[in-house]
């Protein structure tokens, strides 16, 4: 049996503000964080030049937004 979860990526994001979720007590909702560590920072520059370089170099980018999902 599970007594409680901890969740930061849910189905409909961001979570409906009508979801029972809210309302649960043995429920912990948190941000997206797990990759917060303590490289974070230089890999976050090192992806951002590689893309920069892409985009110089007229390649396609490794991390496209798809505006249609909204992210």
């Amino acid at each position: 049996m599970i007594h409680g979860a901890s969740l930061d990526v849910f189905e409909e994001e961001p979570l409906p503000k009508e979801s029972k979720l809210w309302d649960m007590d043995n429920v912990l909702m948190d941000f997206h964080d797990a990759d917060y560590t303590y490289d974070f920072h230089k890999l976050a520059v090192d992806s951002f030049i590689e893309e920069l370089e892409n985009y110089f170099e007229n390649r396609p980018f490794k991390n496209k937004v798809d505006i249609t999902k909204g992210y």
